[in-house]
């Protein structure tokens, strides 16, 4: 009975932090570089800050997010929290917001984010089971990163 209720307690502990690959990327996406609570998404890349600040704000703006704190000078900007999305009864998505900043030569730009639960707010990291919401938000994170990088040709790294 001991033995069983330490196997029980082992799978438990496994079993809530999660994969190291993130479900629901799109494909050719992956994060397994990614540190387990990993909390930032920079995108290392070939263009300078200026045109890099002004390709993550479109992306994010093609994504349906909407800008509420940008700075030009400081090349930051914020998103206005976005509604949470549904699978039917299932979350598939919960409310969030995402912050991008580009600075230096070489350019990166860092991207990271909340989201909510309720009125709580948690920062975006990679954490979790893939169906979790934490997971859900870090996948969107990914998601956004990666459409980033495409748009000015650089590559994806992460911090804890």
């Amino acid at each position: 009975m001991r033995y069983l209720s330490l196997l029980f307690v082992a799978t438990l502990l496994v079993g809530c932090a999660g994969s190291q690959h993130t479900d629901d990327l799109p494909e050719g996406v992956s994060d397994r570089e990614a540190p387990m609570r990993a909390q930032t998404v920079i995108v290392s890349a070939d263009t300078n800050a200026d045109a890099a600040y002004k390709a993550a704000a479109a992306v994010l703006q093609e994504e349906g997010y909407a800008l509420s704190n940008t700075d030009l000078e400081l090349r930051s900007l914020t998103t206005e929290r976005k509604s949470a999305e549904w699978n039917g009864s299932f979350l598939a998505l919960p409310a969030h917001r995402l912050s991008v900043s580009a600075t230096g030569d070489p350019t990166h730009i860092r991207l990271n984010g909340a989201y909510f639960e309720g009125s709580v707010q948690n920062e975006i990291q990679k954490y979790g089971k893939s169906t979790s919401p934490q997971r859900l938000a870090w996948a969107k994170l990914i998601t956004v990163a990666d459409a980033v990088a495409e748009r000015v040709n650089g590559d994806l790294s992460f911090e804890k």
